[in-house]
């Protein structure tokens, strides 16, 4: 059952950015081909990551008081919505106020989705059976190169409508996997307890539910930061990386144009930038045995800004393939070690919290990348938007190297 929990649990990762390859990677080549400007996408982009703000604190709070159950119910409703909303943009195919709202609610509806998927590694991992997050991550990163490779290809062929014909089909694959995954957990789950398995997770007693939990001592957000202030402090770090991060993801295709390149070379980018990702994730929990989880998040830190300096200095579609080498090192090893780094300093009751955050902080940085970088490319031009990019680098990983070392282990 161990071997079925993690194959569903990176399964679940992999369907996520199968949808995220399509919807939000290839977001402005469909939006640019339906008349929408750099800024009108930063700008429908950025309110896109607005929304998961409240609805990932609420989510957390919902998840954190019912545990893993809980967060599984509510990442089905939050997919159902998500389904609804790519499948609604279909009925308008030109630019129009509806297009763009459908566009900022699929958005929104995907990443505060997030929290709970990361979170429930380690829910599982302490109520069934260990699962490995780095290794679940890592198929995400595989299926996101897959379908990357493919995608630009797909869009010169058959036209931009192809991007939202796969974004509904992962999203369907993303809720049948989400029942899968349930139905395993349960089993396992009344297995360690002793009890018959029941296909209705309500059927759970009370009192085994209560068993589960992990910390009767929740707290709210606000009470979680005057506890953790160089935490909260190192959150804003994520801020600024994830500004760089979004920026040169989300106007790739802008990036490519300048240099010479289409949307073909555009997917093939990205694909290469995903499967970059697999090892430093696949194998992160043997390089964490080595290598402390703060001397890897430092080293992420050095990792963005030096991607982010390659892409500056890019003046070909072949430089921007030899940027992406930074990957292993940038993101592929920073968001495993946060993860990891959130549930090692924090108590049981703060963990998922922490994970929102984290999330919240992520959303905040592509928010300001997505309004900002869309205006820079329409008026400053390519270049200047990536060395802005390359500023939010620095300054995260200067916040990195001051609030580290200031964060302690809180006991439970």
């Amino acid at each position: 059952m161990k071997k079925r929990l993690n194959l569903e649990y990176g399964s679940l990762h992999g369907t996520y950015y199968l949808y995220y390859a399509s919807m939000v990677g290839f977001a402005s080549v469909y939006l640019l081909a339906r008349g929408y400007t750099s800024s009108d996408i930063g700008i429908i982009l950025a309110l896109g990551n607005i929304i998961p703000v409240v609805l990932e604190t609420i989510l957390a709070d919902y998840a954190d008081r019912k545990e893993t159950t809980a967060a599984l119910k509510a990442n089905r409703i939050m997919s159902y919505m998500l389904l609804a909303f790519t499948v609604a943009i279909l009925f308008f195919p030109g630019k129009s106020g509806m297009l763009s709202l459908l566009f900022i609610l699929a958005n929104s509806w995907f990443f505060s989705v997030q929290p709970l998927i990361n979170a429930l590694a380690f829910s599982i991992s302490k109520e069934a059976t260990h699962i490995n997050f780095s290794a679940g991550r890592a198929v995400g990163s595989l299926l996101y190169a897959v379908l990357s490779f493919f995608l630009g290809s797909l869009v010169e062929k058959f036209g931009a409508d192809i991007i939202i014909y796969v974004s509904i089909i992962s999203a369907i694959l993303f809720i049948l996997v989400q029942y899968l995954l349930k139905h395993d957990y349960l089993v396992t789950v009344r297995m360690h307890n002793g009890t018959p398995y029941v296909d209705r997770e309500e059927e759970l007693e009370e009192e085994e539910l209560d068993a589960l939990k992990l910390d009767e001592n929740r707290i709210t957000i606000k009470e979680f930061v005057k506890r953790n202030p160089w935490f909260f402090l190192l959150m804003f770090s994520v801020i600024f990386l994830f500004f760089s991060n979004s920026g040169l993801c989300n106007f790739l295709i802008q990036i490519v144009d300048d240099v010479g390149g289409d949307a073909v070379d555009m997917g093939k980018i990205a694909a290469f930038m995903g499967l970059l990702e697999i090892p430093s994730m696949l194998f992160y929990e043997k390089i964490n045995a080595k290598i402390s989880t703060r001397k890897l998040i430092v080293i992420s830190g050095f990792g963005y800004a030096f991607k982010t300096l390659l892409y500056y200095l890019a003046s070909s579609v072949l430089l921007l393939y030899l940027a992406q080498l930074a990957q292993l090192i940038a993101f592929a090893l920073f968001l495993p070690a946060c993860i990891h780094f959130i549930d090692e300093v924090m108590s049981e009751g703060e963990a998922v919290k922490g994970q929102a955050l984290f999330t919240i902080m992520v959303s905040v940085g592509c928010v300001l990348a997505n309004a900002v970088c869309g205006y820079a490319i329409d008026f400053l031009g390519v270049k200047n938007m990536i060395l802005i990019c390359l500023g939010a680098a620095i300054l995260g990983l200067v916040i990195i190297l001051i609030a580290l070392p200031n964060i302690h282990k809180r006991e439970n």
